[in-house]
């Protein structure tokens, strides 16, 4: 009986009962998660509202987390520093780190483009205001200058 499983879900029947689910539908709640996947990730398998609750914050429900094959506990799968709903955005792959990636060829990486807040598949890519420029050489000069006076007045 312990490796008897009636509806194919890869738990056992005699886990089923343990677990409480229903050892003839795989998805015990009938929240579009199978409850192999709900016990694997820490969701109850008998509970259909944690499909819509978002465990890691990344703003991705579980059952989104699970549609597209990714961790419902980890706000990037891949370790890769771009958020996997950012990726998802824009057309990345959450489950590969392709952080030094290029796809639109405007020599910013994905990383780049995500924390500059641009898309990574668009050559378009705004440089930062003009006055970054022109004030940030300014300011070293002006940091430079105010360091050498007071450097000669002692």
């Amino acid at each position: 009986m312990f490796g008897t499983d009636s509806d194919s879900d890869s738990i056992s029947d005699a886990m089923e009962i343990i677990y409480g689910t229903d050892g003839i539908k795989a998805d015990s709640d009938d929240d579009s998660i199978p409850d192999k996947w709900e016990l694997d990730n820490g969701l109850d398998p008998n509970d259909p509202f944690d499909a819509l609750l978002d465990f890691d914050n990344d703003t991705l429900s579980n059952l989104q987390e699970y549609s597209y094959g990714i961790n419902p506990n980890s706000a990037d799968s891949d370790s890769d520093l771009i958020p996997d709903a950012y990726e998802i955005a824009h057309g990345l792959n959450p489950l590969v780190n392709d952080a030094g990636d290029d796809p639109d060829g405007d020599n910013l990486t994905n990383l780049e483009e995500y924390l500059r807040g641009s898309d990574p598949l668009s050559e378009e890519t705004e440089e930062p205001p003009y006055i970054l420029w022109i004030g940030i050489p300014v300011a070293v000069l002006t940091l430079v200058g105010v360091a050498i006076f007071l450097v000669k007045r002692k």
